[in-house]
């Protein structure tokens, strides 16, 4: 292998990942690299969930949502401790990421039926739209070769935050449908972690 790249990524989680993948867009030449076994990262805490108020998803499924709005609850989250200027970037970055990933090829959906943790009662809520997963992806699509994934002490292997709602929360297996048993059938080949 050529020793020689443009762009490290150090750490394979979806920051690691997600900066490997914009420079290697950008032409150049990139390498992520990861001292633990497996591909994946603090994501995997928060069941591959990601934050982003106002989004491109919100606006295509007529949800109101405004920058000012997401900072109005990140306000209510802080308790006055956050700094302002950090709370504004991360508002008006979030959208424009996402936006920016999915015209990569990163197939993000918004997780239904996932409200603002402190919905209704904070300023700022809001009931749907915020949190969004990437579309999983089954493992049968990836390459003999791919690197086994970090998984969530939350959720079972392959579960996204999606398919736990629909099941009706984690519960176990034996009280879920016959039909979502099968999950080594569909077993996502991109967990939580990335």
């Amino acid at each position: 292998m050529d020793p020689h790249f443009d762009w490290i990524a150090v750490g394979s989680g979806a920051s690691g990942l997600a900066n490997a993948l914009w420079a290697a867009h950008r032409g150049l030449k990139a390498i992520v690299i990861e001292k633990a076994p497996v591909v994946g990262g603090a994501t995997a805490y928060s069941y591959g969930g990601l934050w982003a108020p106002n989004n491109m998803l919100q606006r295509a499924a007529r949800i109101n949502d405004s920058d000012e709005q997401g900072l109005e609850y990140l306000r209510f989250l802080s308790g006055g401790f956050a700094e302002e200027e950090k709370m504004r970037t991360y508002v008006k970055e979030a959208s424009a990421t996402i936006k920016a990933f999915a015209q990569l090829g990163v197939p993000f959906r918004m997780i239904e039926g996932l409200p603002d943790h402190y919905f209704p009662g904070a300023p700022g809520s809001l009931g749907l739209g915020r949190t969004l997963e990437v579309a999983p992806l089954p493992k049968k699509a990836l390459p003999d070769s791919a690197p086994a994934l970090l998984e969530s002490p939350y959720m079972p292997g392959g579960v996204s935050w999606s398919d736990a709602i629909k099941w009706g929360g984690l519960k176990t297996s034996s009280t879920r449908r016959p039909s979502m048993r099968r999950v080594k059938d569909w077993w996502h080949g991109c967990s939580s972690s990335v």
